[in-house]
């Protein structure tokens, strides 16, 4: 072993220092010896001596393309190119930006006709209500919204007041009476909550 580190170290190695290289160097020469070489006084394993040719050359080729890129002109191009390296094709395939998805056009903003706690109901939606109830009944019903506690469970005025104002028509038990002349305006509220709530409309 010791052999072989020194040659990989120093080349083909002296016939005449093998004795100061080996223990016992006429015992372990005969053991060893068919493994080895010896050429114009030389002596070395062929194998270790190919691979190590090759290492030093690899080496050399290496370090002469360093000394070139680093030790190039002053004239030379800042921006000259990196060299090249197997990742190359890679990392550029990962840098190269995104095309950006064209942003969906927003629909136009509505034009708001009431707000009504945290929801709002449009000009068309409320149009669309007059037109089949009539303006009193569905502007009762807007009222009635500005306190029912339970609007905020909701997501469209339009659709709650819609499903109110069927069901009215549908049912004409429920229509209120004719407010006598000590109207109390906070009744229609109170009849408006028991009714929901015997009708399971209040949900």
């Amino acid at each position: 072993m010791r052999l072989l580190n020194t040659q990989w170290s120093k080349g083909k190695l002296p016939l005449e220092k093998l004795p100061r290289l080996m223990e016992d160097y006429k015992n372990t020469w005969e053991e060893i010896s068919e493994f080895f070489t010896i050429e114009d006084g030389l002596v070395f394993n062929e194998r270790l001596e190919r691979e190590r040719v090759t290492a030093i050359a690899r080496h050399t080729k290496a370090v002469t393309a360093s000394n070139a890129r680093w030790n190039a002109p002053s004239n030379a191009p800042h921006d000259a190119p990196a060299m090249p390296t197997q990742n190359s094709e890679l990392i550029t395939k990962k840098t190269e930006p995104k095309p950006q998805k064209e942003r969906k056009r927003s629909a136009p903003p509505k034009n708001i006709y009431r707000k009504i706690q945290h929801l709002t109901i449009s000009d068309i939606e409320y149009k669309k209500l007059v037109d089949e109830f009539g303006k009193a009944d569905v502007d009762k019903k807007l009222d009635y919204m500005d306190n029912w506690t339970k609007l905020k469970t909701k997501k469209s005025i339009y659709l709650t007041a819609l499903n109110w104002l069927r069901t009215d028509k549908d049912d004409p038990k429920r229509q209120q009476p004719v407010k006598p002349k000590d109207y109390d305006p906070d009744s229609d509220i109170k009849w408006q909550e028991k009714y929901d709530r015997e009708h399971g409309l209040d949900k």
